[in-house]
């Protein structure tokens, strides 16, 4: 078996720290590990995590379903990047 490049050790490594497909295939472009990527996949780790135990006790409650949680989870990453997106407009612009 071939070993794995770097970039897709790296895209492999992303995805399973809670990256979705195009954050991942970006990120395992960068030339080298940085402090700024690890800090990434750590604030990565614990958004899942608080986003699990929500999701958790939600399913309880029958809010959710378990069916659910993935798409849930895509649309919080998305929330998040709007979020980034609206605060680094100037003022006026919609």
């Amino acid at each position: 078996m071939a070993r794995a490049s770097r970039k897709q050790a790296r895209y492999q490594f992303l995805r399973l720290h809670w990256f979705l497909p195009l954050e991942a295939r970006e990120l395992s472009a960068l030339p080298k590990a940085t402090p700024a990527l690890k800090q990434l996949v750590a604030d990565r780790d614990a958004r899942r995590e608080r986003f699990e135990r929500i999701a958790a006790h939600k399913i309880a409650t029958g809010r959710w379903r378990r069916q659910d949680v993935p798409d849930k989870w895509v649309a919080n990453i998305t929330r998040m990047y709007g979020r980034i997106a609206r605060q680094s407009r100037p003022k006026g612009v919609p």
